[in-house]
């Protein structure tokens, strides 16, 4: 009893390094909520500036705080899936070394989650704030503004929206159930760009999420290059990339069948009467629609790799049914039509080579050797059904006859034994036997 009085409700978790500059205004907002009952888990990731004093410092006079503190550091991914690790708390919240909240955002929170159990995670609308904390007034920041600030919607039109145009929920606000990690999984330790992005996926494939549509997290943004995390640099944008295809991978395989159908039921519905299908086939439509899904973000070319990987891996390995086979042509000849679409580069841009064009004509001229040859097996096998069902009437003909031979047979010999019979008969009981018939 003792130890459930004791328990937090929240656990607050911040993984930070080298973030002098900030950490202390980040550690005093969470200090300062309207709702008292949280640990406050801080993992110090080696950092080489005063970071680590200005932790311990507050940690020596806040008993909820629990630092963690190493000497060389694991990356921010990974030590944000340590702090989960060590949370206590029904719910989670996390919030970076360089952004603060609003004094009320815990409460809000957590009375949302309270009062609605079916919810898996929560996130609030965000103000986007200089170096010096003060609310951004540009067009970058207004950009930033409107794609955090996305107002609520239902379950299947948020999947909708995060698959087509990335997470529209700033990450230090989210406030997620500690049962629902347990039940998605922690943070990608090896996603430094989509670990937040991931992990709302992940969440999203089982559980509805809520917005708070009150800004309760001034959110700290860099735009020139190398100022954090998020700000834009090629480095950054090749890494996306090859995270997105991770993430998207792994979530399209685990949402069902049936939520992807309602958020993408008007591409589906074109095509496709869904009910009809097996849960099988309904997986292969999904990567169908995926397949020419036009997207607004950085995620298009990502998702239409992994469609055509799994189209490509369902051909290889014959798992389309004969319906999809002749509906959608998804044979190894048909798949190449499936393959055309420009994927990391603008088509009109690059042109092909003459060996790449050269070795496109070759496969044309495969394939119509191919269709060509189908059609010789063609003519041939209803050359065999036609002589086939020749020699089944002739058989059955046979058989009528050999069946009449048969009962002619029995009859003569029935007739031959009585005609023996009256030869050995005496005058007088022939012409009684003849009299009786």
């Amino acid at each position: 009893m003792d130890n459930q009085r004791n328990q937090p409700k929240v656990s607050v978790l911040m993984a930070v390094k080298n973030s002098e500059k900030f950490v202390g205004q980040t550690i005093q907002s969470v200090l300062d909520q309207t709702f008292t009952n949280f640990e406050f888990i801080i993992l110090d990731d080696g950092s080489t500036d005063a970071s680590t004093q200005i932790i311990k410092q507050y940690a020596e006079a806040d008993s909820r705080i629990k630092a963690f503190y190493l000497t060389s550091s694991i990356g921010i991914p990974c030590g944000f899936k340590y702090t989960v690790e060590k949370g206590m708390g029904e719910y989670l919240a996390r919030i970076d070394g360089d952004d603060f909240w609003e004094p009320s955002k815990l409460t809000k929170q957590v009375a949302l989650l309270d009062e609605k159990p079916e919810i898996g995670a929560s996130s609030t609308f965000v103000t986007v704030v200089d170096e010096q904390g003060e609310p951004l007034d540009n067009q970058a920041s207004q950009g930033r503004l409107a794609h955090f600030n996305a107002q609520n919607r239902s379950h299947e039109e948020w999947l909708r929206t995060f698959v087509l145009e990335g997470s529209r929920s700033a990450h230090p606000s989210m406030m997620v159930r500690k049962s629902v990690v347990d039940t998605v999984g922690n943070y990608n330790p090896l996603l430094w760009q989509l670990n937040d992005f991931d992990l709302w996926l992940r969440i999203l494939a089982k559980y509805p999420i809520e917005i708070i549509e009150e800004p309760l997290l001034n959110y700290r943004w860099f735009p020139e290059e190398g100022g954090n995390v998020s700000s834009y640099s090629e480095a950054v944008m090749h890494r996306t990339m090859f995270e997105a295809s991770i993430v998207f991978d792994d979530y399209f395989e685990k949402v069902p069948n049936a939520l992807f159908y309602l958020a993408f039921k008007q591409e589906i519905d074109a095509e496709f009467s869904f009910s009809d299908y097996t849960e099988d086939e309904k997986t292969l439509i999904k990567y169908l629609i995926l397949r020419t899904i036009q997207s607004v973000s950085w995620s298009q070319d990502a998702i239409h790799l992994i469609a055509l990987k799994q189209l490509g891996n369902a051909i290889k390995h014959h798992q389309v049914s004969e319906r999809l086979l002749k509906q959608m042509d998804l044979t190894p000849i048909g798949f190449i039509r499936y393959d055309d679409f420009p994927i990391f580069y603008n088509g009109s841009d690059v042109s092909p080579t003459t060996s790449t064009q050269n070795h496109l004509d070759d496969l044309h001229d495969y394939s119509e050797s191919l269709l060509n040859l189908s059609k010789v097996y063609e003519s041939k096998i209803e050359y065999l059904e036609k002589t086939l069902k020749e020699t089944q009437d002739l058989m059955k003909l046979y058989k009528e006859q050999k069946e009449y031979y048969e009962v002619q047979q029995i009859e003569k010999e029935a007739l031959q034994a009585e005609l023996e019979a009256y030869h050995t008969m005496p005058i007088r009981q022939m012409i009684k036997k003849m009299r009786e018939k």
